[in-house]
């Protein structure tokens, strides 16, 4: 029979192991650079869309485990509880961001989200959720190839208006 504190001992090792793991990853993919550029230090915006999959550089992929926010503010980003290791919640003012929407025969259309400032740092999110974020806040997608189009954000002195109200 093996003794319960080599048991102890052993579940202590993984859970350091799977700590590891996920400091590395937030590295990795850049969330820790943009957590620490961004940090969240109010309340999340109230528009939130749950259990996402976002991509990040170096194959960061975080499957349906992620919280992204839109408002005036920005746009948050947070991991479910437990799953937050090294992964602080943070907030992207909308002038820290370039957009592109793409799309491609394997993951359909998608938003690519740039930082000017944070070279090689991307997150990718689906195309429908880019969609709704625009139908919350007043994005606009323009462009003449409509596999890759811009996004502009409204001025301060230019409310956001509907697209909807564009067909």
């Amino acid at each position: 029979m093996i003794a319960p504190s080599v048991i102890l001992f052993a579940v202590l090792v993984e859970l350091l192991i799977v700590c590891v793991i996920f400091c590395l990853l937030a590295r990795l993919s850049g969330w820790s650079q943009l957590a620490r550029a961004f940090p969240l230090h109010d309340s999340p915006p109230d528009t939130q869309w749950r259990f996402l999959t976002i991509h990040m550089r170096f194959g960061g992929t975080y499957s349906g485990v992620v919280t992204v926010g839109a408002d005036t503010r920005g746009l948050s980003f947070a991991l479910l509880p437990f799953l937050d290791i090294g992964h602080r919640p943070f907030l992207v003012p909308w002038s820290e961001m370039r957009f592109q929407m793409k799309k491609n025969w394997w993951s359909g259309p998608h938003l690519l989200i740039n930082f000017p400032r944070y070279p090689g740092v991307f997150i990718k999110l689906p195309g429908r959720l880019a969609l709704q974020i625009g139908t919350v806040v007043g994005l606009r997608f323009t462009a003449d190839d409509p596999s890759v189009a811009t996004v502009t954000q409204p001025t301060p002195d230019q409310p956001p208006r509907d697209p909807r109200g564009d067909r």
